[in-house]
This record gives C-alpha cells, sequence and structure tokens, in this order.
C-alpha cells in the first residue's frame, strides 16, 4: 500500500531499488507535492514515465516505512507504442541495496528500527520476511545485487562471480 492506498500485488526484484507503480495504486491518496520525475526501462521494451513523491509504503502487518521516494506512472510505452491502460503496468518492489535504478533507496532501508536489516526469501513458507532473519545464519552477503564473491569447485582456484 503506497501513502495509504490500497494494498495490491508487487512482484519483489533485488536487482532494483525503488518502487514505480500506476496510478490505480493511489487512488483517493495525497501524497503530497510532485519531488521530481523520471523514466525507467524494463527489459529494453517497456519505458514507464513517472513522478516522484515522499510517502510511506505499508508492506502489511503494522509495517510501514519512513516517507520514502516513490514512482507514480504518467505514461508508459511499449516498443514505442503507447500504452493505453496504466493499471496493466507490472509493479516492481525494489529491494536491491547498492544498486541505486531507480532510486537511491530501496524500500527496505526506509523501514524503521531493526526492521530495515535485511530481507529473506523464504521460499518453504511462503513469506517475504523483512527486519532480523528468523532462520539461522550460515552465510550473509551484504550489497545486493551487486555483491562480489568467489566460488571454489572441488580443488580449483577459488573464481571471482
Amino acid at each position: 500500500s503506497v501513502g495509504g492506498g490500497p494494498s495490491l500485488p508487487v512482484t519483489v526484484d533485488s536487482g532494483a531499488s525503488g518502487l514505480v507503480v500506476p496510478p490505480t495504486f493511489v487512488q483517493g491518496t495525497d501524497l503530497g507535492p510532485v519531488t521530481g520525475t523520471g523514466s525507467i526501462t524494463y527489459g529494453g521494451a517497456l519505458v514507464v514515465n513517472y513522478n516522484t513523491y515522499s510517502t510511506t509504503v505499508s508492506l502489511g502487518n503494522g509495517i510501514v516505512t519512513d516517507p520514502t521516494t516513490v514512482g507514480v506512472a504518467t505514461s508508459a510505452f511499449v516498443n514505442g507504442q503507447q500504452v493505453t491502460d496504466l493499471s496493466t503496468l507490472p509493479v516492481y518492489l525494489g529491494v536491491g541495496q547498492n544498486n541505486q535504478f531507480p532510486f537511491t533507496e530501496s524500500v527496505i532501508e526506509a523501514l524503521p528500527d531493526a526492521w530495515d536489516d535485511g530481507m529473506l526469501v523464504n521460499l518453504p513458507r511462503g513469506l517475504v520476511e523483512v527486519g532480523p532473519s528468523s532462520l539461522p545464519t550460515y552465510v550473509s552477503l551484504g550489497g545486493n545485487p551487486r555483491t562480489v564473491i568467489q566460488v571454489q569447485i572441488n580443488n580449483e582456484l577459488p573464481q571471482t562471480v
């Protein structure tokens, strides 16, 4: 839910930071003044132009961010053809920490207190959990999506990936 608007589904995207939504996500809400404009390209074919606002995002169960940058689509084009119904646009909740695309801060980083400690995609339970991990930590990688690690297979030299 953006700015107290209706709760709607999103796709979690660890390769982006920020949230750009169709106008239907904020119907009937007062987001305040426009703070900027921008454009984002998805998959090389979909271009979405948007206005930015500083507002809250609710992840459900009482988990609400401090004011953060959210984009609201103003127009869109697929392969150069204008999209006439913006409500059909895909919505990606960017949770990457150091991607800075399309915004410098992810929604997770705007959560208060320990809620911004990270995010766990818990597939066996069908959940996305924010805050301190509910599972034991074996390996922790900061800086999603741009974390440099080395992988070693058998006794070969470690390779940077």
